[in-house]
């Protein structure tokens, strides 16, 4: 499995789980009184995310269709 390929799953896992300690931390906040901690927003997170494994499933496409033409499986 090539880098770009392996790297789109990972980049999603990491941005679902960045996503869900955001919103544990913020509730951890809220159950102890004090207001929610100042981070990035969790449309940031996503839109993040899904810029990254776009840009990566691009580099896998580019990738694989340059070593098709070249006769590389």
């Amino acid at each position: 499995m090539c880098l770009f390929c392996t790297a789109v799953p990972m980049t999603i896992a990491l941005g679902a789980r960045t996503h869900a300690k955001h919103i544990e931390r913020r509730k951890a906040a809220e159950a102890r009184g004090e207001p929610p901690p100042k981070m990035v927003s969790v449309r940031a997170i996503q839109t993040a995310t899904a810029v990254v494994a776009l840009g990566l499933g691009v580099g896998a496409v580019v990738y694989h269709t340059s070593l098709s033409t070249q006769g590389v499986t």
